[in-house]
C-alpha cells in the first residue's frame, strides 16, 4: 500500500536569478503534491528576491537573510522542515515532473528505507578527476546533497545525526 508521505524541498540559494524561476516552477509542477517548497536565501543582490516574492504563493517557507554560507543554510532549511521526508535541490537544478511521486513510492515500499540518493537534471557536467578541486567540489561526487533524500524521523537517530552533520556542515 502506498502511503502519501509529506515530502520537504529545500532550496538554499543566493544571487540566483538565472535558474531559480525554472527550479521553483519544477517543484510546483510536480504530479505529487504532498509537499512544502523551503527556500532559505543568503540576502541575495540580484533578482532572486523578486523571484521569490512573484512565486510566494507556490512556496510554504522562505526567508533571505546572511547566513554562514550553503551548510549553514541546509542546516537551517531542515530545523523549518515539517515532512516525513527531507529532500535538499540545488537553486539552479530542477526535477522532472514525477520525482516526488517516485521518491514517496520508494519509502512507501520499504519502511526500513532511511535514504536514498537520485540524481537531478544539472545545467552543467562535471567529469574528470581533479584532485585538487575534490575537497573544494562539493558537486564533484555522484552522491551529494542534490537528488538526497532522508526519513525526517532518521534524525532523531543519533549515528545518523552524526553523518548528517559531518555531511551537511
Amino acid at each position: 500500500m502506498t502511503k502519501n508521505f509529506k515530502i520537504t524541498i529545500i532550496v538554499v540559494t543566493k544571487n540566483s536569478e538565472k535558474y531559480l524561476e525554472e527550479n521553483i516552477l519544477s517543484i510546483f509542477n510536480q504530479t505529487y503534491k504532498n509537499y512544502e517548497h523551503i527556500i532559505i536565501d543568503g540576502d541575495s543582490k540580484d533578482q532572486t528576491k523578486n523571484i521569490i516574492l512573484k512565486h510566494k504563493d507556490k512556496i510554504s517557507y522562505s526567508i533571505s537573510e546572511p547566513d554562514k554560507g550553503l551548510y549553514f543554510a541546509m542546516n537551517k532549511g531542515i530545523k523549518k522542515a515539517t515532512g516525513d521526508i527531507i529532500g535538499i535541490l540545488n537553486s539552479d537544478d530542477i526535477y522532472y515532473p514525477d520525482a516526488l511521486r517516485i521518491i514517496n513510492n520508494y519509502f512507501s515500499s520499504d519502511e526500513k528505507l532511511d535514504f536514498l540518493f537520485g540524481s537531478v537534471y544539472k545545467h552543467k557536467l562535471m567529469h574528470g578527476y581533479y584532485p585538487n578541486k575534490i575537497q573544494w567540489t562539493f558537486g564533484f561526487y555522484t552522491t551529494h546533497s542534490v537528488g538526497f533524500f532522508i526519513r525526517s524521523s532518521i534524525l532523531n537517530n543519533k549515528f545518523y545525526i552524526f553523518i548528517f552533520l559531518v555531511y551537511y556542515t
